[in-house]
């Protein structure tokens, strides 16, 4: 009788202690986001309890910037409770967004609830128009890990500065003064010998992925080109020197 007693009393002790430590865990774990990049796309994951993460989405190109909260969303309302009708009971814990190529934003908000956590993301585009998704709803202590792999290597231009002209096909009268360096792009646009417009970006796999821009131009060895509304624009290349 003694020992079914003790028994009894060792079980409860284990019991008690397990919820202790599982209402410890919900309350000391918050989830995040981070960004992957691997050559031509950038895998999005939700961390884990277990130091690990999930992949919860994929974008198909590399990112240009990306941060826990941006400014642009600072005095805007999210428009994902509205659209997915969060249980009001699961509070906002977190928030990270991306910057893709367009001028888009990706704007993501981590709703938890002890262990449920849901990830929804908001597609900002330039133009203004708002997209919502679900990304992840689950018992995130669930979650299983996947694991990284090996990143595929980018062919990156080399880390000179360069400075290249270009010359519309179409009118004589324009044409950019490109800088690159490295990673880093600059396009200043003329017309009539007047510079009209400054964009900046970066320059991946042959790619121009600027930073407020609807298109991505292509670089090729004699001619920068984009591709809008079924047509192709170029400019072919007159001049490039390395420059300090």
């Amino acid at each position: 009788m003694k020992k079914i007693i003790i028994l009894i009393a060792v079980s409860i002790s284990i019991i008690a202690c397990t919820s202790k430590n599982e209402l410890k865990e919900d309350k000391s774990f918050t989830p995040s986001i981070s960004y992957i990049e691997n050559g031509d796309f950038t895998e999005v994951r939700l961390n884990l309890p277990n130091g690990g993460s999930k992949v919860i989405y994929q974008f198909d190109e590399p990112i240009l910037v990306s941060g826990k909260k941006h400014a642009y969303q600072k005095d805007v309302e999210s428009q994902t409770r509205l659209n997915y009708k969060i249980d009001s009971t699961y509070k906002l814990v977190n928030t990270s967004y991306c910057k893709t190529s367009g001028g888009r934003y990706n704007l993501l908000y981590l709703f938890q609830k002890k262990k449920e956590v849901i990830v929804s993301m908001e597609v900002i585009e330039i133009q203004g128009f708002v997209d919502a998704k679900l990304l992840f709803k689950a018992n995130i202590f669930n979650a299983k890990n996947d694991p990284l792999t090996e990143a595929k290597t980018s062919n990156m231009v080399e880390p000179v500065k360069r400075l290249m002209n270009f010359v519309s096909d179409d009118n004589t009268n324009e044409y950019i003064k490109l800088v690159l360096d490295g990673k880093d792009v600059s396009m200043e646009f003329y017309r009539d010998n007047e510079i009209i417009r400054i964009i900046k970006g970066s320059y991946i796999n042959q790619k121009l992925l600027m930073d407020d821009e609807e298109v991505n131009y292509i670089l090729t060895e004699n001619s920068l080109c984009y591709h809008l509304e079924g047509y192709d624009y170029c400019y072919t290349k007159t001049s490039d020197k390395k420059i300090k």
